[in-house]
């Protein structure tokens, strides 16, 4: 379980140009005017009110197709700043007394957590330093009764394609495909059969419903049935975390069977290598929420989240 929590103080350099940005954008009715003023996309002003939301724990404006109008709220706030920013202050103090941020919890299976989620979290927070995000790690599956339950408000989640309990708010491509030393691969394909016994490592859980402890494995050679060019004699070892797996291959033990948002940053320092001309297994990583109404600064989350699954992927051809 990890937990990160920040503070926020009321007026400061960042909330004074969230205002002025707000302050255009109630004048100008629209984003895309807004952006043309400003001088900046349209997309940096929609986080920009986004973030001022999510301090205020209100909306401020209801988008009707381009229009943007003012809420109630929206509307105390930009009289407001008609009169000047010494009037803000007492504005901005009423509405966030009246919404605290309370914090996001994500249910996320645990080395995917580990890997890939908490060493981008630091710069979630600095974009939105008033939220509070805590983290658990469960592989175990939650249909939207248990997270409502468990008050959990978003589930992250690795398995096949098309193999989830109720509805799905995200769902992105992950690629799967065996990985090891430069020295274990290098035996592995040399013309002098430098090995005689291939030892495969395997996550035990790599999904709740996997039907067996190397079922990750057991797709990926499906599609490879002959993956290394000589007959090799095949040992198991199994772990309860990928990264156990992962730091055994690089020992030299064996080959591990790699998801590429995991072991992109060891393919690149060199520590793992991936097998040549193998095709990879195709998986996701899915994205799922309670179903109800959700509070600004879990949509602010989520925005954030598909961002970064849908850049972060793995960008290395498989041909050799």
């Amino acid at each position: 379980m990890f937990f990160m929590h920040t503070g926020y103080s009321v007026i400061d350099g960042s909330l004074a140009s969230d205002l002025w940005i707000f302050h255009v954008v109630a004048q100008s009715r629209t984003f895309e005017e807004a952006s043309n003023t400003l001088a900046v996309t349209q997309s940096a002003v929609s986080q920009r009110i986004a973030r001022l939301e999510l301090r205020l724990g209100t909306k401020l404006f209801e988008r009707k197709g381009r229009q943007a109008r003012l809420t109630p709220n929206g509307q105390l706030l930009f009289n407001s700043t008609i009169s000047g920013f010494d009037a803000i202050v007492p504005a901005v103090q009423a509405l966030k007394s009246a919404g605290k941020s309370r914090a996001i919890r994500v249910s996320c299976v645990p080395s995917l957590a580990l890997e890939w989620l908490t060493p981008r979290l630091g710069g979630f927070l600095k974009l939105y330093p008033d939220c509070n995000v805590e983290i658990f790690g469960d592989v175990a599956a939650l249909d939207q009764k248990q997270m409502t339950g468990q008050n959990i408000d978003v589930s992250i989640r690795y398995g096949p394609k098309g193999q989830c309990i109720g509805p799905v708010l995200l769902s992105v491509d992950e690629i799967c495909f065996p990985v090891g030393s430069p020295e274990v691969v290098r035996q592995l394909f040399s013309a002098k059969g430098e090995i005689e016994t291939i030892t495969l490592l395997h996550d035990i859980a790599p999904w709740d419903s996997a039907p067996g402890p190397e079922e990750e494995w057991a797709m990926w050679l499906k599609e490879n049935p002959a993956p290394w060019p000589h007959d090799l004699k095949r040992r198991d070892l199994h772990f309860n975390l990928a990264q156990l797996a992962y730091r055994s291959a690089m020992a030299g033990t064996g080959l591990a069977m790699g998801r590429a948002r995991l072991v992109k940053r060891h393919l690149r320092d060199g520590t793992l290598v991936r097998l040549p001309s193998a095709k990879p297994a195709q998986f996701a990583i899915t994205v799922q929420t309670p179903g109800k109404a959700l509070p600004p600064e879990v949509d602010i989350f989520l925005e954030w989240l598909r961002y970064e699954l849908e850049e972060d992927h793995y960008d290395v051809p498989f041909e050799d």
